[in-house]
């Protein structure tokens, strides 16, 4: 009997442990499950958008350029993506453009549904490099139209033509070479290398800058006087300044012409063709020359008696002065031309205004006038008393 009731106690602690056991897993069971139910709600799918990158072109997905740092792109799944190429320096073609293996249209709508590669399957390759020497005296022309840039590349085997055009105030004979060998102008040319093309022949025009002789007038040409009459100017220099003045002896206010335009002295001017500058509105100086009135004396001018106590005289004309002495005047005049003295009747230049004065006359003395009269008067009785005497003598003297 107390075995039984042993036997029962067991059975029932091993029962009510294995309950436990089961209430402890369910609710675990129960939590886990409770956990794994949010998972599959709430979760993002992501793909990886992948470039195969090469020498020749450069990624874009919208604006982000792709390199070897972003590549891949991971993006949501069902996301909307733009992919552009564009070709690198020295490379040409027309990229064709595949997604997942299938053909892509660059700048297109992508929808990201998976995993995918953007590939350039073809189209683009390594171009030669046509080069053109820059040279101010021509224009190229590539395939007929002017070409200012100084190189571009095309695909091998691509047939081209090149001309050139002399620019304005250049001349020559124009020659081209292309890779130093002769090229006809316009002919057809395969572009299987790199070439350079360049032109010779070509130098810049030169002008005859002339300035018209004036008597009145110094030429200064960039701030130097002319020396010569003609200056030569190479196209494509400096503007020069032309400046002018006046010579001793002129005056006024010059006129300066280009041609036939009209110049202002010192402003630039540019030379592209032969020219002439020419100057009027100067004259020489007409200047006074005064004879100052003395008493006794009658100023004589080139062999006339001089009217007046003035004249005109042009600058640089000489003339010859000389002077009279007047009835009842004596001496010997001393003339001067402003404070230098003056030899009577000796060429005189005028170069400015001067005043001729004389020195040296003076008038005769009235007493002096009487005493010769009374001389003149007794050598005449003088006279007549010997003639009386003689004739005393001859007709009254005794036998």
């Amino acid at each position: 009997m107390k075995t039984n009731k042993k036997l029962i106690s067991a059975f029932a602690v091993i029962g009510a442990l294995v309950m436990l056991s089961v209430i402890f897993v369910a609710v675990q069971s129960a939590d886990s499950n409770a956990e794994g139910a949010i998972v599959p709600v709430d979760e993002v799918v992501k793909y990886d958008v992948t470039f195969e990158l090469s020498a020749g072109i450069t990624w874009k997905m919208g604006n982000v350029t792709i390199d070897n740092t972003n590549n891949p792109m991971n993006v949501d799944s069902g996301t909307k993506i733009t992919v552009t190429v564009t070709l690198n320096q020295g490379y040409v073609g027309t990229p064709a453009i595949t997604a997942g293996g299938s053909p892509y249209t660059a700048g297109t709508e992508y929808t990201v549904t998976s995993a995918v590669t953007f590939k350039v399957a073809s189209g683009v390759e390594q171009g030669r490099v046509i080069t053109f020497i820059t040279d101010p005296g021509i224009t190229w022309k590539y395939n007929g139209s002017p070409f200012t840039n100084s190189n571009i590349t095309v695909e091998t085997g691509k047939k081209i033509t090149v001309d050139a055009t002399v620019n304005d105030g250049y001349e020559g004979i124009l020659a081209i070479m292309a890779n130093g060998i002769p090229y006809s102008m316009g002919a057809e040319f395969p572009v299987n290398a790199d070439i350079t093309f360049m032109a010779s022949g070509i130098h810049p025009k030169t002008f005859a800058v002339t300035f018209e002789a004036n008597p009145g007038i110094v030429w200064k040409y960039n701030g130097n006087p002319v020396t010569t009459s003609t200056v030569t100017v190479t196209y494509g220099t400096p503007p020069i300044k032309v400046t002018t003045g006046l010579k001793p002896g002129y005056e006024g206010t010059p006129i300066i012409k280009a041609g036939t335009a009209t110049y202002t002295a010192g402003d630039d001017f540019t030379v592209a063709s032969d020219v002439t500058f020419t100057a009027s509105g100067v004259q020489l100086m007409v200047l006074t020359v005064t004879f100052k009135d003395t008493p006794g004396v009658t100023w004589v001018l080139d062999g006339e008696n001089l009217v007046g106590s003035t004249t005109q005289i042009t600058y640089g004309d000489k003339i010859k002065v000389n002077v009279t002495i007047d009835h009842d005047f004596e001496g010997t005049p001393v003339i001067k031309a402003g404070t230098a003295t003056y030899t009577a009747g000796d060429d005189f230049e005028v170069t400015s205004n001067v005043e001729f004065t004389v020195a040296g006359v003076s008038h005769i003395d009235n007493n002096s006038g009487g005493n010769s009269t009374l001389m003149y008067v007794a050598i005449a009785v003088a006279v007549i008393l010997i003639i009386c005497l003689v004739l005393w003598y001859f007709l009254f003297r005794k036998p």
